[in-house]
């Protein structure tokens, strides 16, 4: 076996990655997802870290094939309901877990911007990270040298306006990209 790697797959999230390597695994084809450890110790901001199934060149074809075959049947399975017309009007999605409105707004208020990164659009989601930041520190500053000035003032309503911006934009995306939900 060669140590080159080679990356075939990128997966949603670690419980996808998860099922990927079982798979791989059973069928004896070594796997190592990159980005894994660090996602996982990130916690919510974890999202954020990409993830790759890296398996060895020589075993990339037939792995491919594999995780085709796994996400072809995964997403081929209809929900648990009795209902036969409701397993009949079943489509299955492209993700495992899409983006919701609800994460992004409750990731929004903990830190503005990273709504607006979950949601996809990480250029804009950066830049509000950035400047929440920015008027975090002026805040603390202003307030550590016990003479409040213009930038405490300046400062504090930035805050809630970031909130709101990271909200909006968050919303924004998600709907551009599922028009219907």
């Amino acid at each position: 076996m060669s140590d080159n790697l080679k990356k075939i797959y990128t997966p949603n999230d670690n419980f996808e990655a998860d099922l990927i390597r079982d798979a791989l695994e059973q069928e004896d084809i070594y796997c190592f997802i990159q980005g894994y450890n660090h996602r996982s110790m990130l916690g919510v901001l974890g999202s954020y870290v990409g993830l790759g199934i890296m398996v060895p060149e020589e075993q990339a074809h037939k792995a491919k094939q594999i995780v085709e075959e796994l996400l072809e049947t995964v997403q081929a399975l209809p929900p648990e309901v009795d209902d036969e017309d409701t397993k009949e009007s079943f489509e299955p999605s492209k993700k495992f877990r899409p983006n919701s409105i609800r994460v992004a707004v409750i990731l929004a208020f903990v830190i503005p911007g990273t709504g607006t990164c979950y949601a996809g659009n990480s250029n804009l989601g950066s830049w509000i990270v950035v400047s929440f930041f920015v008027c975090l520190t002026i805040f603390f500053l202003t307030m550590v040298s016990y003479n409040p000035s213009k930038f405490l003032f300046l400062s504090v309503p930035c805050i809630p306006l970031l909130m709101a911006l990271d909200i909006f934009y968050a919303i924004k995306t998600l709907k551009s990209k599922n028009p219907n939900g």
